[in-house]
């Protein structure tokens, strides 16, 4: 392992707390609201940690580098290059995630808040 145990609390909390959000166990013409208010911080956690991850692998690439030549270092730093450019483009995701839950929070609530303001008219 490259990193001690609890670096990468922030990346499992985050991951954990996405999969309830992206995959809830209902069926697919249910949408559970309660779930919405969670996204964002979800993803916060998760994006955290990738970057916490993507510093400490990063750190282990440059002290591989340092002492590693050849078709074997040349290959490892290709595989890095691609992983980071999917690290890259996972944290932007995780960013829209973020922009489109705040988005379906708002729209929601400003939602219930019209139903309510009926509701109190018609009553």
């Amino acid at each position: 392992m490259l990193w001690p145990e609890g670096r990468s609390q922030h990346l499992r909390r985050g991951l954990v707390g996405l999969s309830a959000i992206v995959a809830p166990e209902v069926s697919k013409s249910t949408l559970v609201v309660h779930r919405l208010p969670g996204t964002g911080v979800a993803a916060a956690a998760c994006q955290r940690g990738l970057l916490e991850l993507r510093g400490d692998i990063h750190e282990e690439h440059v002290a591989l580098r340092e002492h590693w030549l050849g078709r074997a270092s040349d290959a490892h730093a290709a595989t890095y290059g691609s992983w980071h450019e999917g690290c890259a483009d996972m944290v932007t995701a995780l960013a829209g995630l973020r922009g489109l839950g705040e988005t379906a929070e708002g729209n929601y609530r400003g939602a219930v808040e019209a139903n309510l303001t009926m509701w109190e008219r018609v009553r």
